[in-house]
């Protein structure tokens, strides 16, 4: 498939497809077969993550993990409880449980939601059309997430998957294009959203709440939530602007970053674009530079930070981190809080020992250490900018070669 201003990154397929954890491509999906204009049936057997993610609800859903659901929300209710029911269709397909809406698009006090309505007056704004269903968690991981800082990376393919009624309920799929500028931000009050607009797809009745994937490096990654039905074009809630929510709910109900697929954070994956602010959340994160001088700043997590060309600041927060370069160019870079005790730098070459990086290091005036790498030099600091002295830093701080 075409990914567009994604695909064609030199950063993304050098930097990051080629080193990134758990990278194996995906089969292709299983469909039995066309229907009415551009849907085509999902096989009962597929077990495609696009598909077995899939869950029927009040409308479709995706499953993102940690007994957490994303749909279309419509009409808000408040302490709305449903049935969802994961890979409905499909010979995967799991008991139904009980899950109640978390509204993290809209402001607590629901006398407020109105003012997000769309121009109907009935159904909420297709930038706000989102609601998480929680559910108990059940440990295992679900959909990807792809959050990109510069909309323009997100043009290219996608596929929506979701429960079409003309075909009986079935669990169906239709692809379409994203174009430059079809990414439509939002603010209504103070809150921003953001809606896609595809091309060239057929959703109809019974598909809202399901996912809009694109696919990267043989991977699938859910970017938004469909709202708005079509036969040759569709509308897609943006799931980035509400991010930061999703990792809120998860935290609150206690669930484990473990139970969640890593999403990806890209910076802008153009040169002189403006976009080089990543900032991570509760879960576990791959934050991955552009050709920019990026700032790729991690959350609470087990997080992998790779900065690409330009003079990029990182900075992984708690967490096992791991800060990664590539054999390309990477400029000169900075790492302000690595923990000797958890912490790792990542060379995608082999048989590349701390030893002999140390062996050519040196520092700053002010003490700081600096590496220098196959490919650029990067400036270390300790846990609060703190001066790493000689001998904090082992051959238990460094991966060489490929990342498992």
């Amino acid at each position: 498939m075409g990914m567009g201003a994604i695909k064609g990154a030199a950063v993304l397929s050098a930097l990051w497809l080629g080193v990134g954890p758990g990278m194996a491509q995906e089969a292709a999906p299983e469909l039995a077969g066309p229907l009415d204009g551009r849907q085509i049936r999902v096989s009962r057997d597929s077990d495609h993550p696009m598909h077995l993610n899939a869950a029927r609800a009040t409308f479709s859903a995706v499953y993102l993990g940690g007994g957490l659901y994303v749909t279309a929300n419509h009409f808000p209710q408040e302490g709305r409880v449903t049935e969802v029911i994961r890979a409905a269709g499909l010979a995967a397909e799991e008991l139904p449980v009980s899950a109640t809406d978390a509204h993290i698009t809209l402001p607590e006090d629901p006398e407020s939601w109105r003012q997000f309505l769309d121009n109907s007056g009935s159904v909420l704004d297709p930038a706000f059309d989102l609601a998480l269903k929680v559910a108990p968690d059940d440990a295992r991981t679900g959909a990807r997430l792809v959050l990109a800082a510069d909309p323009a990376d997100y043009a290219g393919t996608v596929t929506f998957v979701g429960y079409a009624e003309r075909a009986a309920g079935a669990l169906v799929e239709s692809t379409g294009d994203l174009e430059l500028g079809q990414f439509v931000p939002r603010q209504i009050a103070d809150r921003t959203g953001a809606f896609f607009v595809a091309n060239g797809t057929t959703v109809t009745g019974g598909m809202s709440g399901g996912g809009m994937w694109l696919e990267l490096g043989g991977q699938p990654f859910l970017a938004g939530i469909a709202v708005r039905a079509g036969e040759s074009q569709a509308v897609a809630s943006a799931i980035a602007p509400f991010y930061g929510e999703i990792a809120r709910v998860a935290e609150r109900e206690g669930r484990s970053a473990d139970h969640f697929a890593r999403p990806l954070l890209l910076a802008a994956q153009r040169p002189g674009s403006a976009a080089t602010v990543l900032r991570g959340a509760f879960f576990h994160e791959d934050l991955i530079g552009g050709p920019n001088d990026d700032r790729l700043a991690g959350g609470e997590g087990d997080d992998l930070l790779i900065g690409g060309p330009g003079n990029d600041l990182m900075s992984g927060g708690p967490g096992a981190d791991v800060f990664g370069f590539a054999g390309a160019p990477t400029g000169d870079d900075q790492i302000y809080d690595f923990d000797p005790e958890e912490d790792r730098l990542h060379l995608p070459q082999a048989n590349v020992t701390m030893e002999a990086l140390l062996g050519v290091s040196g520092r700053t005036d002010e003490g700081h250490l600096v590496l220098r790498l196959p490919a650029g030099r990067v400036l270390i600091a300790g846990p609060g900018r703190t001066i790493l002295e000689d001998g904090m830093l082992t051959e238990d701080n460094l991966i060489s070669g490929a990342l498992e």
